[in-house]
Formats: C-alpha cells, sequence, structure tokens
C-alpha cells in the first residue's frame, strides 16, 4: 500500500492505520505517479472526473454515443441517464457522452437513453406524454 505521498506503507503502517477503521473500496486511474481520480463517485459530486470522462471516451466509442454522430470525446458533455437530481450517482454506470445538441434534444424529452440488460445503451424516442 502506498500512503498519498507515493511512499510505500509498512505492514504494521497497515495494520495501526486499518485496525479500527471503515474501509471501502474504491476503483480509479492514476493521473500522475503519485495521484489518481475515482471512476465511481456516487452522489460526492455533480460533474463527471477527468478520470471517468477519459473512461467514457474508451467505452462509449471516443465521442457521443448516437448513432452516426462523429462529436469527438473532448466536444461532449458526460450526462446522466438517470439525472442527478433525482438521484443518479455519477458513476460510469449512470453517465454518457452525448454531444450539446443530442443533449438538448434529451432535455427537450425527444430523446431517452437508457440502459437494458442485453445492451449497454439503447436510444429510443421518450414515452408519449414524456416532460422531463
Amino acid at each position: 500500500m502506498r500512503w498519498p505521498s507515493g511512499l510505500l506503507a509498512s505492514r504494521t503502517d497497515v495494520h495501526t492505520t486499518t485496525c479500527s477503521a471503515k474501509l471501502t473500496y474504491v476503483v480509479g486511474i492514476p493521473t500522475d505517479p503519485i495521484h489518481w481520480q475515482p471512476l465511481a463517485v456516487g452522489f460526492a459530486q455533480r460533474y463527471a472526473t477527468k478520470a471517468q470522462r477519459a473512461a467514457l471516451a474508451v467505452r462509449d466509442g471516443s465521442g457521443c454515443v448516437y448513432p452516426g454522430c462523429t462529436v469527438p470525446a473532448h466536444r461532449c458533455i458526460a450526462h446522466h441517464i438517470r439525472p442527478w437530481d433525482d438521484r443518479g450517482p455519477t458513476d460510469l454506470t449512470n453517465l454518457v457522452l452525448i454531444c450539446h445538441f443530442h443533449h438538448r434534444t434529451v432535455h427537450h424529452g425527444k430523446l431517452a437513453i437508457t440502459r437494458t440488460p442485453h445492451r449497454p445503451l439503447h436510444r429510443h424516442p421518450p414515452p408519449t406524454g414524456h416532460h422531463p
């Protein structure tokens, strides 16, 4: 185990520190030799981290997920599938890269993005009478 400074912690240090601690497993990616960013932040923050955006670019094909859209990842929004203010976590399972045009289309109620067990992303028009 490494301390935040990057130095290795001894086995005794680890046992002493974790003896009465509540531990949580957090998946993250390194941003430099010492620092890292989490890939799941839950409700701690609303906006995707740089690490999450990098992971989304790999998962979502480096740009907007709308079929045929060619807007690159750096010009896309990390959109919450379930809105953050409706208890949608800022986690990769609830985020998708989408361009500004398709993001507005979602928020105007003309497009919905959901996850299904068989497909990682399913894009479809929202049900009739749906208002975000």
